[in-house]
């Protein structure tokens, strides 16, 4: 009786193995997921079995490159533990993106849980925006498709190493990861079961143009009809009291709009507006945002 219970029990499991395959025999190895055909004109650039080291685990470390459009150029990196947990987590970036280092934190914290884990550079390999003038189609990579073309990607990578999908999908990031996080959500809601929006640095035109005239405001244009900006600074305007480092503190005033005439520093011009008691204080920074420079221009 036992002999032929376990003689039936060992057929069905070869009965079983036979026309259901085992994940590990779906598994593609690392290196040939060098040769995987994807969509979004993806090439996989190198795919590496890295040994377990230090608080690591072993895994496949995968580098490619999307170029979804003829002046586009995504590089991301996926990295795909041995003992997998089966969830996905996806890494944002920060500022202008530019480089694969910035998600790299993320996707290791990931990646010591068993997350599969993937990042991208944004599309471009440049700090500074310079990398947008003239290229719309780099700055709709930066804006929302480098991170959907690369988890469209990342997670058809997991289904050829692993033979299955993640059953859990997650994108989290911080500042412009928090952007990202926000744009995907908007964009596509159906490509994370979770997102994590941090400190989303979204609304760029409103936030960097206060930035930058803090910083440059002698290249600020000037429309026409307004009169260049110069001068002693903003003491002539009535009824403000005076705010950090002697300067006009024109965030705390009721008063309606006035227009800063006398500015220091060519070419500058700033703005007050009041709209229904709200104030939008020059340079474009509204109250209760996040601090991209002091709310009066230097004198």
């Amino acid at each position: 009786m036992n002999r032929y219970f376990a003689f039936s029990a060992l057929s069905a499991i070869s009965l079983g193995i036979a026309f259901n395959p085992s994940r590990a025999e779906a598994v593609q190895s690392c290196q040939r997921l060098t040769t995987l055909s994807l969509p979004n004109n993806v090439t996989i650039t190198s795919a590496v079995s890295v040994a377990a080291s230090g608080t690591l685990p072993a895994h496949c470390k995968v580098f490619g490159v999307a170029k979804p459009t003829s002046d586009s150029a995504i590089n991301f990196e996926v990295l795909l533990p041995a003992a997998w947990n089966r969830k996905y987590l996806h890494a944002g970036n920060g500022g202008y993106g530019g480089t694969l280092a910035t998600p790299l934190g993320t996707m290791l914290s990931g990646l010591q849980r068993g997350y599969a884990a993937a990042g991208t550079d944004m599309g471009h390999s440049a700090a500074d925006p310079v990398w947008a003038i003239g290229h719309p189609e780099r700055i709709a990579d930066w804006g929302y498709r480098a991170n959907h073309v690369t988890a469209q990607t990342a997670k058809a990578i997991v289904q050829a190493f692993y033979g299955e999908g993640p059953e859990l999908s997650y994108f989290s990031g911080c500042s412009d990861g928090g952007h990202e996080a926000l744009m995907e959500a908007q964009r596509f809601p159906e490509e994370f079961d979770g997102i994590i929006a941090g400190a989303p640095a979204n609304f760029w035109t409103n936030r960097w143009s206060g930035r930058r005239a803090h910083r440059r405001p002698a290249q600020l244009p000037v429309r026409s009809g307004e009169p260049a900006l110069s001068g002693r600074g903003c003491s002539d305007v009535p009824h403000r009291g005076a705010g950090r480092g002697g300067q006009e503190d024109l965030c705390r005033s009721p008063q309606p709009a006035h227009r800063c005439a006398d500015l220091p520093r060519p070419g500058a011009r700033q703005r007050i507006r009041h709209d229904r008691q709200r104030f939008i204080v020059g340079p474009g920074r509204e109250l209760g945002s996040a601090g991209v420079g002091p709310c009066a221009v230097p004198g």
